[in-house]
Parts: structure tokens; C-alpha cells; sequence
């Protein structure tokens, strides 16, 4: 593709050079043509939690600026600079950067480093003040030329949790930058690894001084190890947003996962009854990102599926849940954007294709806070027919209820 250009051969920013490191570097980048050049580049990081798996170890997150294509041009470094990068770095570990750096804590600066230039001028680590960070602190920074320069850069850092802020000014010496990108650098081949957790970006623009083509700016939505949404080029061709992009480990795949308890009934003994409340949450930090959160409390076959008369029908395993949800899902109905919804549901499992997919009643909204309480029960005198109900305390709202026939597959696991 020609707006993304593979990481694994060219030399970024390094590590604290230990005998032995390893750096990889994962996430989207923006290769631009000759002759276009970045401009200004602004983005915010959010500080992960503190990640109990990398003590000891370094990881960097960070927006990046090099030269790309513009040290194939005539005029494009005039003092030898060479393949350097300007990176704020949102920092866990020890690094090259100078100053004191937090044990045990994400921390930021602005930094330029080059490890590939003859000129000595521009070897090395080099770097402003170091802020310290803590988990789900949103850091703006911005990377632009000062006034009236083509080649000096300030790099600006500001935490939005507290107005705190660090800055750094590095001169390139008349080197142009066509090269942008937003990336996660793992040190080791250990810290690559332990490295289990997505690292977000928002509401990044970066402008430049002559038109990009739409396919170098504007990203597919999934790659090898990150997606995005909301990419897009401005009419005149000179600045590239993007909503926002979460860059994950490939080694861990991104999945369905469940969280709680069950309860697994023997043969023999079946479920009548089920009668809960839930709390609903506060609406989720920058709406989960994009993602959908489910939260319900379910009944399925469990070991009836190994009665003789479990499941006459062939139904399989499926089950009853009415689901609190964020984001979007599979059920019928109008889904509210931006706020958790409850409804009844059932979802099978594909053994028969008349129990096949999802299934729903009513959508209801509900707010931070409220209480629900959902009792999903048989219908009097059937072995198989569900009626679930979802009750908000709060205002006593409710969904309808919505009656699911089993085909006379008993159910034994909440």
C-alpha cells in the first residue's frame, strides 16, 4: 500500500543501547512523496495503567516526525543529518533521554534521536523536561515548525488532566521531514513479549506544506497490529485527520472475551427461574474506544445437552440474557449512540438454523447509576418457553417481555 510502509527495515528511534536489545516497532505510519513535507503534527496519547508484567523492562508510545523521501532530495538535509526521528515519548522504563526519570511511573518528554548520522552534531539522545504521568491521563502534544523556520521543531506536551506541561525546541539544520507515525516501541525481546495491553491515540492532524494523495493519508481501518476509525483528507490535500487508533501486540489476538462466575448444574436438576439486578455504569472513558462492552446475566443448556431428552429439538447451545450494552450489537432494535440500553435477547448457536443468530425485544435506554432488574422465568406450565423482563427502579420503565421457545431444550447453567 502506498500510504504504509513496512517498520521491520528501517531504523527508528533506539532504547537505552543494552548488550542484546531488541527493538520492534508496531503501529501505522505516513509515508509521504518527495516533495511533501510535514509541517505540524498534533495527536493525544492516552497514559496506560501501570503494567505490573514490563517491571523492569522499557516500552515507548509515541507520534513520530522523520525526513522519509526528503533525504532523497536535493536540498532535503544540507548538514548530513541523516535518519533521525522527533518524538514526545510517553515513556515506562528507563531510557537515553536525558534527565530524571520516575521509577515505577509513565512518564513524558519531547526528545530528537538518531543513531545513523556521521554528524556528531546530531548523534545521540536529546531531549527537554520530563513530566510524570499517571493511568488514563490524556497528553496532547504537539509537534510544529517555529514561526517562520523550515527546520526548527517545538515539541509541546500538555497533561488535559491538569494543565501541566513540558516543551523542547530542536534545530535540524535545514532537514525537511516527510515521514509521520504513531507507534509503540518494545525494547527486548522480553518487554516485546510481556507487552499485553493496546496503546490509544485521538484526534491526531498533521498538516504539510504541499498536497498528499488520499490513499497515503487516509489508513485502512485494521492492520497488523493496530485498527483505526475516522480517517480523512481535507479538500485541499494539506492536513490528514484521524479520529482515533489503538495499537495492540499481535502476538495477542483481539477476541471475545467473558469475565464472572457460572454455575453448572448436574443432569438432572434445571433452572426455573433467574432474578438479578445490575447497576449501570458510568458511560465509559472515550467511548471504549470504538468497541462494545456487554454485561448480563445468562441461563444455557449446560449438561441437559447430555440428556437423553435435553434437547429434542437440536437447538444446541445458546442462551437467554438480558444484555446492559454499550456500543453496537447483533440484537433488533434501535441502539442508542453513546449510552448504555438493556433488552432481552437470546443468541443461539447455529446447531439449528431456526435458533440461528439473535433475537430481542424491546430496547430500552438507561442512565448512569439506575437500577435494573431483569427476571427471566418459564412461561406457567412449559418446560421451554422464557419470558424475560428488565425493570428500571429508577423510574419503573420497563422492556417488554420477550417469550423464547426452546423447543423443550431445558436449561442447566446460569
Amino acid at each position: 500500500m502506498s500510504g504504509l510502509r513496512s517498520l521491520s527495515s528501517l531504523v527508528l528511534a533506539l532504547a537505552t543501547c543494552a548488550p542484546g536489545a531488541l527493538a520492534d516497532f508496531f503501529g501505522p505510519n505516513w509515508f509521504q512523496q518527495e516533495g511533501v513535507h510535514v509541517q505540524r503534527l498534533v495527536v493525544t496519547m492516552k497514559v496506560p495503567a501501570i503494567p505490573e508484567k514490563l517491571s523492569g523492562e522499557t516500552l515507548f508510545i509515541w507520534p513520530g516526525i522523520q525526513p522519509g523521501n526528503a533525504l532523497q532530495e536535493a536540498n532535503g538535509d544540507p548538514a548530513g543529518v541523516d535518519n533521525g526521528v522527533l518524538q514526545p515519548v510517553l515513556t515506562w522504563g528507563p531510557s537515553c533521554a536525558p534527565g530524571t526519570q520516575p521509577s515505577d511511573q509513565w512518564w513524558i518528554s519531547g526528545q530528537y534521536v538518531n543513531t545513523n548520522t556521521q554528524n556528531s552534531k546530531f548523534a545521540g539522545c536529546f531531549g527537554g523536561d520530563i513530566m510524570a504521568l499517571q493511568p488514563d491521563d490524556l497528553v496532547e502534544c504537539t509537534m510544529e515548525l517555529t514561526n517562520g523556520s523550515t527546520s526548527t521543531w517545538d515539541q509541546t506536551c500538555v497533561n488535559q488532566s491538569n494543565g501541566e506541561s513540558v516543551s523542547f525546541q530542536f534545530d535540524l539544520a535545514g532537514q525537511l521531514q516527510g515521514w509521520t507515525e504513531l507507534i509503540v516501541e518494545t525494547t527486548t525481546a522480553s518487554s516485546q513479549q510481556k507487552w499485553d495491553f493496546p496503546a490509544y491515540f485521538y484526534n491526531m492532524e498533521f498538516t504539510t506544506d504541499a498536497p498528499m494523495s488520499q490513499d497515503i493519508c487516509v489508513l485502512p481501518e485494521s492492520g497488523e497490529n493496530y485498527v483505526s476509525q475516522g480517517g480523512a483528507l481535507s479538500s485541499d490535500g494539506l492536513t490528514c485527520t484521524l479520529a482515533s487508533a489503538a495499537i495492540f501486540n499481535p502476538a495477542f489476538v483481539l477476541a471475545t472475551t467473558w469475565t464472572g462466575p457460572g454455575f453448572f448444574l448436574p443432569e438432572g436438576t434445571h433452572i426455573k427461574k433467574l432474578t438479578t439486578t445490575m447497576k449501570v455504569p458510568a458511560i465509559p472513558a472515550n467511548d471504549l474506544d470504538g468497541q462494545t462492552l456487554f454485561i448480563w446475566p445468562g441461563i444455557q443448556p449446560g449438561n441437559a445437552l447430555n440428556e437423553a431428552n435435553g434437547d429434542p429439538a437440536g437447538v444446541g447451545n445458546g442462551v437467554l440474557q438480558p444484555v446492559l450494552t454499550y456500543g453496537p450489537s447483533c440484537v433488533p432494535g434501535d441502539h442508542p449512540e453513546d449510552q448504555w440500553y438493556i433488552s432481552g435477547v437470546y443468541v443461539g448457536g447455529g446447531a439449528n438454523p431456526d435458533y440461528d443468530g439473535c433475537f430481542g425485544g424491546d430496547v430500552m435506554e438507561v442512565d448512569p447509576e439506575d437500577l435494573v432488574t431483569c427476571i427471566m422465568e418459564l412461561k406457567d406450565g412449559t418446560v421451554s418457553t422464557w419470558d424475560q423482563t428488565c425493570i428500571n427502579l429508577s423510574n419503573n420503565n420497563q422492556t417488554r417481555s420477550r417469550r423464547t421457545s426452546a423447543a423443550n431444550c431445558k436449561a442447566g447453567a446460569s
